[in-house]
């Protein structure tokens, strides 16, 4: 095809395209024109998450961290960003191994069989809650499959983390992806001076399990990782510090907050060094004895469940 005859079909595709839209009204090309878009951007999602693997995860962990985002038509039942996303990238990892016959590189280990079963499990147990039980009402068949599509995302998302991520460059730079969005989400939440702040960057609420992960892989890297220079361990200690003072001094009446933090550190100190561990756990008896009282009434005045 010549150089004129490409310019006057360019030429003809744009002059239809303006009469379209001039013509045509605006509810009519809606739905059209976001499902074109849509679907574009999921192509171009899908090739840029096949050729960087990882691509997709640091999305993931940066969103759900840093910009917990939720949507929704009712403002009752809002629906995380995170699941569609998570979603997504184990269809397209999916999509790589059964259509375009990549190697899954997962190591057939007791981990990979424990995920299987979990979903299997959670597949029975949703054909299972489908027969009646002496007349009792279970839950609504929506709330069912919605739990179903939760643990099989859970489950498929930790199968392809272990194919997506083969490196340890690639391990180490999602933990610092993680460190980084959560040292954010961490200070804006805390100090009231960056409430504003945190309203634009935090834009839902993160729940005890963020916490307790910032706590654990913080305080074990700064605790645990050799390679660390002094100011980086610095850093994560601080960054744990800044947790623990939340937990403790801002959102006290939050036990579920603050109890698992305790707990993790325990943990993390009693592997790097059982002796340090044993000799801060003879503390707790006499702790209890002098403020066992006021600690129990503080927690069961907010939480007495």
């Amino acid at each position: 095809m010549t150089d004129i005859r490409k310019l006057g079909l360019a030429a003809l595709a744009f002059a239809v395209a303006i009469w379209a839209g001039a013509a045509v009204p605006f509810h009519v090309l809606q739905l059209p024109l976001i499902a074109t878009l849509l679907a574009v951007a999921g192509l171009a999602a899908a090739t840029l998450q096949l050729r960087n693997g990882i691509l997709g995860l640091t999305v993931l962990v940066a969103s759900a961290v840093m910009f917990p985002m939720e949507y929704g038509w009712s403002g009752r039942n809002p629906l995380n960003v995170t699941l569609p996303l998570a979603a997504g990238i184990v269809a397209i990892w999916l999509l790589g191994v059964l259509v375009l016959r990549r190697h899954t590189g997962l190591v057939l280990s007791r981990d990979v069989y424990a995920v299987v079963i979990f979903m299997a499990l959670g597949v029975a147990s949703f054909v299972v809650g489908q027969f009646p039980k002496d007349g009792m009402a279970g839950a609504p068949l929506a709330a069912q499959a919605a739990g179903l599509i939760l643990l099989l995302v859970s489950g498929g998302l930790m199968l392809a983390v272990g194919s997506l991520v083969r490196q340890l460059p690639d391990l180490r730079f999602l933990t610092w992806v993680f460190v980084g969005a959560g040292s954010v989400t961490c200070i804006t939440q805390t100090f009231p001076g960056l409430d504003m702040v945190g309203r634009w960057v935090v834009g839902g609420s993160v729940g005890s399990l963020f916490w307790v992960w910032l706590v654990a892989v913080t305080l074990s890297q700064s605790a645990c990782n050799r390679d660390l220079k002094l100011l980086t361990r610095l850093f994560l200690l601080s960054i744990t510090a800044v947790v623990l003072y939340r937990g403790l001094f801002v959102a006290r009446s939050w036990s579920s907050g603050w109890v698992p933090l305790l707990v993790t550190v325990g943990i993390v100190v009693f592997f790097r060094s059982p002796r340090v561990a044993v000799s801060l756990a003879l503390l707790i008896p006499p702790i209890a004895l002098l403020w066992g009282g006021r600690i129990i009434q503080s927690i069961s005045d907010t939480e007495h469940y």
